[in-house]
């Protein structure tokens, strides 16, 4: 699957409750979550930064335990500078 079909599904799955009190909480939003990790380790930084760089904070807060997880176990200093809290 590609990453932005991941991207696609996870937007998806993140917005399937209308109460936004359980936004991200489906079950798949982890499963997408991990596979993406994989997927983003394997891209240089150049490349990542062409997927991220375009996200707005909705979707940046979608993948924030990805970047959190490139940041402190990988040393992805390049994600920093997306990370919203």
């Amino acid at each position: 699957m590609s990453i932005q079909k991941m991207l696609e599904q996870l937007d998806s799955f993140w917005n399937a409750s209308s109460d936004l009190r359980f936004k991200g909480e489906h079950p798949d939003c982890d499963r997408i979550q991990d596979m993406l990790i994989k997927e983003f380790r394997k891209l240089p930084d150049d490349e990542l930064l062409k997927i991220i760089s375009p996200m707005n904070d909705g979707q940046l807060q979608q993948i924030y335990s990805v970047l959190i997880t490139l940041l402190e176990e990988d040393e992805r200093e390049i994600v920093s500078a997306y990370i919203r809290a």
